[in-house]
């Protein structure tokens, strides 16, 4: 059963309703600070990938769900000249366009990313579970993702 409060506000937020009066709207990145994206090395280069190289994320690889492998992998060589940044596990991972625009994901790995994903980094104010889920269910009710903090 959900805790009663003494009284009750407009979220702003169809899908949400009603929340607790005390509670406040505020924007992700001050609850997450580092949010980035990717870099995707020329695919024309044989030498910046390999099946045995290191992580690398494309939107086509989110499934909704915990990511535990990329289905391509990239090279040293290519960390280091294309300027690659890593992201840590329990990143939220969300497609930014494409045909796979709204999917999400949660790291279970560190990775690198295409430019197609939006990376939100975690951090020590909010449960990465609660971010992820909530662009889960954002993106099922086409609504604007709102984040609410006590």
């Amino acid at each position: 059963m959900m805790k009663k409060y003494d009284a009750y506000k407009d979220s702003g937020v169809k899908w949400i309703g009603e929340i607790p009066n005390h509670w406040e709207a505020i924007k992700i990145s001050r609850v997450h600070p580092i949010i980035g994206s990717g870099t995707t090395p020329l695919s024309s280069r044989e030498d910046y990938y390999s099946e045995k190289g290191l992580n690398w994320l494309q939107t086509g690889d989110l499934n909704n769900g915990l990511i535990t492998e990329t289905s391509k992998k990239i090279t040293p060589k290519a960390v280091d000249e294309c300027k690659m940044k890593f992201y840590p596990i329990h990143s939220v991972v969300i497609a930014m366009y494409g045909a796979t625009i709204g999917k999400v994901g949660l790291l279970d790995i560190e990775t690198a990313t295409n430019q197609a994903c939006c990376i939100i980094v975690p951090s020590k104010r909010i449960c990465p579970k609660y971010t992820f889920y909530s662009f889960i269910i954002a993106n099922r009710s086409y609504e604007k993702s709102v984040i609410y903090w006590k």
